[in-house]
């Protein structure tokens, strides 16, 4: 394919995806944040999906230990998770490790 008709579907490709962007920001939300998640198609798939897949809950030690692997993880820039590194302070239990306590 020439290099200007390349250009030319970029192009055309880029204002469709800003067109499609406008209209959607342009719609009001239909989900709230209060909705219950009883009703919520992609959550039930979802679970459906892992069922059988999520293993038990980790001893505390080892809870411990993920967490602190998981945030020198972060401060060494080293995925996953390393993005996270806002997540430091957070208040969550898990912190900054959640991306690399499911990897």
């Amino acid at each position: 394919m020439p290099r200007t008709e390349r250009a030319s579907l970029m192009l055309e490709t880029d204002a469709f995806y800003d067109s499609l962007l406008e209209r959607v920001e342009e719609q009001p939300s239909n989900i709230l944040a209060s909705s219950p998640t009883s009703d919520d198609k992609l959550l039930e798939r979802l679970a459906n999906l892992l069922e059988g897949s999520v293993g038990s809950a980790l001893a505390e030690k080892d809870w411990a230990d993920a967490v602190s692997e998981g945030e020198r993880r972060v401060e060494a820039s080293i995925p996953p998770g390393y993005i996270d590194r806002d997540k430091l302070e957070s208040e969550l239990p898990e912190r900054a490790s959640g991306d690399h306590r499911i990897s």
